[in-house]
């Protein structure tokens, strides 16, 4: 027994076992005695998936589930890995890495030399998440065979053992020749729909570049080359451009960070077009060696992107819509496009918004508003459901920097003015209380069901008597009112209802892209009359009260603003190179993202822009000339569904 083990006995600590890590320094573990749930012993252990082939030194990724007696989930379980090479196959030097949430490993040390017949056992660091998850890398130095178990401890004793709940995987290695084994390769984006550059603007636009070999297997440490074959900026008989594009990761992608081109020998801006771009992998072939040149026997693929002319100075502005007629009790994006002499887009150009006659500005905007890459600014208007009449918006960017509009100005181009008509007499916007008339099923788009009225704290749950209404409508009228007018996905609103006391209520509501009322709660007033309803919606929610079967009680209606929620992560790739990544909630594909600095005056510079995939996740690669601490945030627009949203600020070293 060692000293610290005799000394945490006299202390009456059980249920410890003592390792040093490092000189004589002692780390406390678990003993197999605590190996167990509230179910009970932890009995199973499972890995998937249980075979995968990879290239020799890339990690293949594994997910070992821990569970108890029950079958439950068992979290907080130390998984160890057990590696052996089988007899008679190639000798192993196996190393571990760390999975972040793309699949994306890193390397995280452990392992060791492992010949024909051996095995070691290397214990995780980390435990198992809340769903019984551990998930880790292993990579092999070689081609060849490796056997991967991952077990729980059961006894103690360090080593994998036949009682040890465990589940064994096979891993190949094959063999990787670096740019040679290349034998297909994939670009993303593919279209101009999808990536677009401003002439002259010193922005990169981002392309995913995924290389594997003939049988599919994706390969690590590949640099693709690319050349502007045809469209603007494209030279005769190009070269490869150098350092634009990294090496490829454990899933075989690399990021190319591709210029928008720049201005022309005689200073004018490149014309706007199309550009082809041919992605390759510069390989050797026989007696040639890789020449930094496309040859026709090299792996390669093709993009496009359309490349705009650098607008000039803001000239003009246009607000749609225009001349309709709009339902009442509704949210109405309006949509100011600031354009130059030319009709190009002008990004970057604070919109003022004005609003007059009907309607509110929606909570939780920016106003002005700076356009996007798109040129367009939008704002968002509410009405209520019994608001009618005109609807006027005014767009204004007189005496915005990057415009020919200067204060004052007369000019009838640089402020535009749109009138709409709103109408209660538009069915889908009217209150309706129909027994049809249903809230969506969708979780993202309704109000939760467990979502409880709770009554304020001098609120009582009586009903009057019988439990039933009464035939006439009670005398006070109902006020609603929400407590904060924009919340995220999750974090739940508060909704007060007042009236008279004691009476029984109906909350109606919607939640966009839904425009049809339905019943979602009711309850009756406390003796203060009133009530309290948390409410817990993914989207834009609108609601209203009335007396329970009296729609000609009906309040105001209000509207809960949702934002959508962003995450930022910051990843370093290399030398001044970086990975900007996170998701969005609600999950929408297509999303526009942007990310901006933030410089020593608070003030925001748009860094670059990307659209969310089809999980809401999105990517933003970009490499940087200096070095240096500096904030970034990103930010998303509105849209029918949601407000704008920001991420947290985060502080990011560049170096």
């Amino acid at each position: 027994m060692t000293r610290t083990s005799k000394a945490l006995k006299r202390l009456c600590v059980s249920g410890l076992a003592v390792a040093t890590i490092g000189a004589g320094v002692p780390v406390l573990l678990a003993t197999a005695a605590q190996a167990k749930t509230d179910a009970g012993p932890i009995t199973g252990v499972s890995i998937s998936p249980t075979s995968q082939t990879v290239a020799e030194d890339n990690c293949a990724v594994y997910t070992a589930t821990v569970t108890d007696a029950s079958g439950a989930a068992a979290s907080g379980a130390t998984v160890t890995v057990n590696t052996a090479v089988p007899t008679g196959a190639a000798p192993q030097t196996v190393s571990f890495c760390t999975v972040d949430a793309n699949g994306v490993t890193a390397p995280a040390g452990g392992g060791g030399s492992l010949n024909a017949g051996q095995n070691r056992n290397d214990q995780l660091a980390g435990t198992t998440n809340s769903a019984g998850h551990i998930t880790f890398g292993v990579a092999g130095s070689n081609p060849g065979t490796l056997n991967v178990t991952a077990f729980f401890d059961a006894n103690g004793d360090g080593v994998l053992s036949t009682g040890d709940p465990q589940a064994g995987a096979v891993q190949t290695m094959v063999i990787n020749r670096g740019n040679d084994s290349v034998r297909t390769i994939t670009a993303a984006p593919t279209n101009t729909s999808d990536s677009v550059a401003q002439a002259g603007s010193g922005a990169n636009s981002s392309f995913t570049i995924t290389v594997s070999d003939p049988n599919g297997v994706r390969l690590q440490g590949v640099t693709p080359s690319y050349i502007v074959s045809s469209g603007p900026g494209s030279v005769s008989n190009p070269t490869n451009t150098g350092t634009d594009c990294g090496q490829s990761n454990n899933l075989g992608q690399a990021i190319c960070l591709i210029p928008a081109p720049g201005v022309t020998t005689n200073g004018s801006t490149t014309p706007s077009g199309t550009q082809n771009i041919t992605f390759y992998v510069d390989q050797s072939n026989g007696a040639q060696a890789a020449n930094g040149r496309l040859d026709s026997f090299e792996p390669q693929t093709t993009s496009t992107r359309a490349i705009r002319s650098a607008p000039s100075a803001a000239t003009a502005v246009a607000v749609t819509p225009n001349g309709q007629t709009l339902p009442a009790g509704q949210v109405i994006a309006y949509t100011a496009t600031v354009t130059d002499a030319q009709g190009n887009p002008v990004p970057g150009v604070p919109v003022t918004f004005t609003e007059t006659g009907v309607g509110t500005f929606s909570g939780g905007q920016t106003n002005p508003a700076n356009t996007d890459a798109n040129g367009r600014a939008t704002i968002q208007i509410v009405t209520a459901a019994n608001e009618t009449g005109t609807q006027t918006v005014t767009a204004d960017i007189r005496g915005a920097t990057a415009t020919a509009c200067p204060a004052g100005t007369t000019n009838t181009n640089c402020r535009n003015t749109a009138n709409n008509t709103i109408s209660s007499n538009i069915a889908s916007a009217a209150p309706s209380a129909s027994a049809s008339a249903t809230p969506s099923a969708s979780a993202s788009a309704t109000p939760t069901a467990s979502a409880t009225p709770t009554a304020s704290a001098s609120a009582s749950a009586s009903t009057p008597a019988g439990g039933t209404p009464s035939a006439s409508a009670p005398s006070q009228a109902l006020t609603i009112d929400v407590q904060d007018d924009t919340i995220t996905p999750g974090e739940g609103g508060v909704i007060t209802v007042t009236g008279q006391p004691n009476a029984l209520v109906e909350l109606l509501a919607y939640s966009r892209p839904n425009t049809t009322y339905g019943v979602v709660r009711t309850s009756s007033l406390g003796d203060n009359g009133s009530i309290v309803f948390r409410i817990n919606p993914g989207t834009n929610t609108r609601l209203y009260v009335q007396y329970k079967g009296l729609p000609d009680t009906a309040s105001n209606s209000v509207v809960q603003n949702v934002a959508t929620a962003l995450s930022l992560t910051v990843i370093r790739n290399g030398v001044r190179t970086y990975t900007f990544q996170g998701r969005i909630l609600p999950r929408r594909a297509g999303q526009l993202i942007t990310l901006y600095r933030v410089d020593n005056n608070g003030h925001e510079v748009l860094t670059s822009q990307v659209k969310t995939d089809n999980t809401g996740t999105w990517y933003i690669h970009r490499r940087f000339t200096g070095s240096g601490t500096f904030p970034f945030l990103v930010r998303t627009g509105q849209n029918l569904t949601n407000v704008s949203g920001q991420s947290n600020v985060r502080p990011t070293a560049i170096f």
